[in-house]
């Protein structure tokens, strides 16, 4: 059989027409050949020089003093409830006890053994050596049927220490009259009890130490109960 040949004017054409296609085709852009799309995709320079700062060191250099810088503002009931928990933070874990309240009864006698009633109020802070704040109510005296000395009311904020029971405290007192027991407003309270339980029983003896006017002063036997 004879080989197949293929017409000489075929080749031609077929090639004709690839050039042709070749031609109509629009170029491919290249960042070399293409200048527009060269600048688009050529990332942009960088200026030479030393880095730039922060935007806070540019405004606030080093040399700036801490005080002068800008802090955020806190209102006074914020502030007052981060520095009660910080303070709480900062109590040892295994020295703290529960707050309590004691209300107290007895006796007092002055320098001269006269006696009247006597009634206190006190709140213990949640520490195993607790703050104490008294109030307490002296009643009057009464001499030959008439008032001799007026009743009188004293707040005061003493350190308790305990052990084992036992505690003694020492502190401040202000009293509500300046007569003939307890001269002056200003006054020392302290004290010596021993607690069992909820119950607790206490000597205590407020004057005002000789610091001014008389020093007759009072002399309390209490019986106290916490809840």
């Amino acid at each position: 059989m004879a080989p197949h040949r293929v017409p000489s004017g075929a080749g031609s054409a077929t090639s004709s027409a690839a050039d042709r296609s070749d031609e109509s085709a629009p170029p491919t852009p290249t960042s070399a050949g293409h200048p527009t799309l060269a600048r688009t995709i050529r990332p942009p320079a960088r200026p030479a020089g030393p880095a730039q700062p922060h935007r806070l060191a540019a405004h606030y250099p080093l040399s700036t003093p801490i005080a002068a810088m800008p802090t955020p503002s806190m209102s006074p009931l914020r502030a007052t409830l981060a520095a009660v928990l910080l303070s709480a933070s900062l109590l040892p874990s295994g020295s703290a006890a529960a707050a309590e309240w004691e209300i107290g009864a007895g006796i007092a006698k002055d320098i001269d053994g006269e006696a009247t009633g006597v009634a206190t109020l006190a709140w213990l802070s949640e520490q195993r050596h607790p703050w104490e704040v008294m109030l307490g109510y002296i009643d009057n005296r009464h001499q030959n049927g008439a008032v001799s000395v007026e009743d009188s009311f004293w707040i005061a904020v003493s350190k308790r220490l305990t052990w084992r029971g036992f505690y003694g405290s020492f502190g401040l007192a202000l009293a509500q009259e300046d007569n003939e027991v307890l001269s002056d407003h200003l006054q020392f309270q302290s004290a010596l009890g021993y607690r069992f339980g909820d119950a607790s029983v206490s000597l205590r003896h407020l004057s005002n130490g000789s610091i001014s006017g008389r020093n007759r002063g009072e002399t309390f036997l209490l019986l106290h109960y916490a809840f």
